[in-house]
């Protein structure tokens, strides 16, 4: 049969764009657990902005006493509200036809080719993510420091996670602790606790589908949280902690396909303004970055904690972290 190549294809930039950007939402395990939330008002901001940041405005918790009820005019409290700088992150990729082959050879080439994207953007996201979560969670210098328990360093079994040290991580947050929802762990850091037999399989009466939980906790399991120097980092998340949009600022071309007539090479252009943003937390630097020749940060500037800064009371802020070691008891 003839092979499909990318100039062969009705190639629509916009329609492109908007399957790939819609399929990496639909796919994120991230989005989908209630981590990370998208918001319309953020995507207008990106296109508005025309600047490599954005002001993401906030809503404080109520506070005051509540009045007795007598005929007297009530006193009102104001609701207050605070911003934050996020960063717009513009990011960009090409694949040539080899790179995408099998998508092309299929019987729709251009959503298989879309769908391989996505897929690609998907695993990208999660190391953007991972990159806020070390530099905001640094235990020496990150503005949430205090939300990082740190046993690594104990001896012996005392290093290990277990059901104790999850629950004093939990206690970081006060009485807070209740937004905390999901647990995201490494592989290795997974399979230990099966080991300990302290993962639980719960089935949904509504989709009969077993959900593994640890405390309580659904689990996130991603092998991108690599251990450093024997230690793992394993993260307590709570809903709505972070805030993501995509955005098409004017100017930004979003997808587009290139022909080299000189080297008979087409190739095709996948680019992404977005923003991937923990909420109640502000971006501190204006453009000294790591390579000196970018105008957004990089995941290695994401990671640097004197990056961030919190701008509202850290129990605002359902993020926590324990780092630890997983040494299997031996006959476990």
């Amino acid at each position: 049969m003839p092979i499909t190549t990318l100039a062969d294809m009705k190639f629509i930039p916009d329609k492109f764009n908007k399957y790939v950007l819609q399929r990496t939402t639909e796919k994120s395990a991230l989005v989908r657990s209630g981590i990370i939330t998208t918001s319309p008002e953020y995507s207008e901001l990106i296109n508005g902005s025309g600047g490599q940041f954005i002001t993401m405005p906030y809503f404080q918790p109520l506070a005051g006493e509540d009045d007795v009820f007598t005929e007297d005019d009530i006193e009102t409290g104001n609701i207050t509200s605070g911003t934050s700088v996020a960063p717009v992150l513009m990011r960009v990729k090409g694949w040539g036809e080899t790179d995408l082959s099998k998508a092309l050879s299929g019987e729709d080439p251009l959503g298989a080719t879309a769908e391989q994207i996505s897929d690609w953007w998907v695993g990208r996201e999660q190391q953007i993510l991972l990159s806020i979560l070390k530099g905001i969670l640094d235990p020496a210098a990150g503005t949430l420091k205090a939300h990082v328990n740190d046993i690594s360093t104990g001896s012996g079994s005392a290093a290990n996670i277990s059901v104790g040290a999850t629950l004093d991580t939990k206690q970081t947050m006060g009485d807070a602790a209740q937004r905390l929802g999901l647990i995201a762990m490494h592989s290795a850091v997974y399979t230990y606790l099966q080991k300990m037999q302290q993962i639980e399989f719960v089935t949904d009466a509504e989709t009969n589908i077993t959900i593994a939980r640890y405390l309580n906790y659904d689990i996130l399991v991603d092998d991108g949280i690599l251990p450093v120097n024997g230690a793992y980092t394993t993260y307590l998340l709570g809903g709505g902690a972070f805030g993501r949009a995509d955005g098409t600022p004017k100017g930004f071309v979003s997808s587009e396909i290139e022909r080299s007539a000189k080297g008979s090479k087409t190739s095709l252009y996948n680019r992404r303004a977005l923003i991937l943003h923990p909420q109640g937390i502000s971006w501190e630097n204006r453009g000294d970055y790591t390579n000196d020749k970018h105008t957004t940060p990089a995941n290695i500037d994401l990671a640097l904690p004197e990056n961030w800064k919190a701008k509202t009371d850290l129990k605002n802020i359902p993020i926590t972290a324990i780092k630890h070691k997983i040494d299997v008891p031996a006959g476990a």
